[in-house]
């Protein structure tokens, strides 16, 4: 989307108008941001390391946080 090099909260604030959920793996962000002003939900995907064979057995699971989860509420999944 070209968004690389975008500061958080300006990446947040263009996510918020084109998603329903942000998906990261930065373990930090609800911490460093606050989520409970976007229009946001938050899965944070919390694995030994951030390849994609560790991270993709955890889908079903995201998948169905997905279902239930609203904005500026936030699951972790590990």
């Amino acid at each position: 989307m070209g968004w690389a090099g975008t500061a958080d909260a300006a990446l947040l604030a263009r996510a918020q108008v084109e998603f329903d959920a942000f998906i990261t793996t930065d373990r930090g962000i609800l911490h460093q941001q606050s989520i409970t002003r976007l229009d946001l939900a938050f899965v944070v995907v919390s694995t030994g390391k951030n390849r994609l064979a560790d991270i993709v057995p955890l889908v079903p699971r995201i998948r169905a946080a997905l279902q239930s989860l609203e904005p500026g509420r936030a699951v972790t999944i590990s």
